[in-house]
């Protein structure tokens, strides 16, 4: 996270839309109003907009996600990120993988990369050619592969 939110201008540009995550409510209410069309622009990548937005609609399930936003990424913390050691995570010491896909429209590399200065074990960062924001859809089976070795990697020791 704290990559994320000192990652600079470029990064800050491309994460706006956090802001109006924000706006507990409002959110909400802007998502779903004109049949979810805002997410339906937003989603254009998205294999499946359909079913995400059932998904969403359940009661709760939209306020749930955006709270990962409203904890993690708030106004404050864009605007004036902690110094180090003003939250006490921000050390990793298990191996960590790092995956940043070269589609992405709303994460600057640079995030991703320098996510491994916050970690002390073993660091790997890897990049998806062809995919985008929504990774897991996009190469479903790369991005497994990665997870796999990874996982097999940190395993053997």
């Amino acid at each position: 996270m704290r990559a994320f939110l000192s990652a600079g201008a470029e990064q800050k540009r491309r994460s706006f839309y956090i802001l109006v995550h924000q706006l507990r409510g409002l959110c909400e209410w802007l998502y779903r109003r004109d049949d979810w069309a805002l997410l339906r622009a937003h989603w254009k990548g998205v294999r499946d907009p359909e079913e995400t937005i059932r998904l969403l609609s359940r009661p709760g399930r939209l306020t749930a996600g955006l709270n990962w936003y409203r904890a993690n990424a708030s106004l404050a913390r864009m605007l004036a990120p902690p110094k180090p050691g003003e939250w006490g995570e921000e050390r990793v010491s298990i191996p960590a993988l790092g995956v940043w896909s070269a589609g992405e429209k709303y994460l600057v590399e640079d995030q991703m990369v320098r996510s491994g200065d916050y970690v002390d074990g073993v660091w790997t960062y890897a990049r998806l050619e062809d995919a985008g924001h929504w990774m897991q859809e996009d190469a479903p089976e790369a991005l497994s592969k990665l997870l796999l070795g990874h996982w097999r990697a940190a395993e053997a020791g």
